[in-house]
Formats: C-alpha cells, structure tokens, sequence
C-alpha cells in the first residue's frame, strides 16, 4: 500500500470527478469514506460517488458578443444541443472560444500558449 495522505485523497476526488464528468456527469458528488484499522496501522480508503442527474447540453445562447460573429463562434463549438455535456470537451471549447474571442475572430493559439 501506500503512506495515508490527505492531498492524495484530495487528488483522487478530483479524478473521479473528472473521469465521471467525461460521462455527463459533471456535478457528480465524491466523498471518502476513511476506515483507520488501529491493530494493523492501516487504514482503508473507499469513495462513494453520488453521480446525480446525467447532463445534456439544451440551448447554447451566445450572450454579450458585440467583438466575433454569433457563426464564427457556433461553428467552433462541436457539441449540439441535445448532447451529452462532458466536463473536458466543455473545457476545451471555452478556452478556444475565448482565444477566438481576445482575437477578433481569429484561431491563433499562440496568443495563449506564450508562443
């Protein structure tokens, strides 16, 4: 086993949420359920998930965009409306986005990456 340690339990929240996130669940709930065994000087980890509600995406509106067409926009978001929404695929489009956004319509990501 490994040496208990509460940012690695904090870590692996985290990752359960994300890998949960990645199949709609997005607001999936992760607790640990923490079991010290005194005799052995071992203690046992479990996560219990509360998954809640799978996430569909059901209207994309496009708010307070006066910089970048509506279409130009639209056109890079590649999930629709209906879908399911995954944590990382929503991740990546928002940043895109905002890099379209900061350059008037343009995709150049080395504005971003320092490059």
């Amino acid at each position: 086993g490994m040496l208990y340690s509460k940012e690695y339990i904090r870590e692996s929240m985290e990752r359960l949420r994300l890998v949960w996130g990645e199949y709609g669940y997005i607001y999936a709930d992760v607790m640990p359920s923490i079991q010290p065994d005194q005799k052995n000087k071992t203690v046992s980890v479990k996560f219990i998930t509360d998954l809640g509600n799978k996430i569909t995406i059901n209207r994309i509106n496009i708010l307070g965009n006066q910089k970048t067409r509506d279409k130009v926009i639209r056109r890079n978001i590649t999930f629709n409306e209906g879908s399911i929404a995954k944590s990382k695929a929503i991740e990546r489009k928002l940043i895109a986005l905002f890099i379209i956004f900061i350059n008037g319509g343009q995709k150049d990501w080395g504005a971003f990456s320092g490059q």
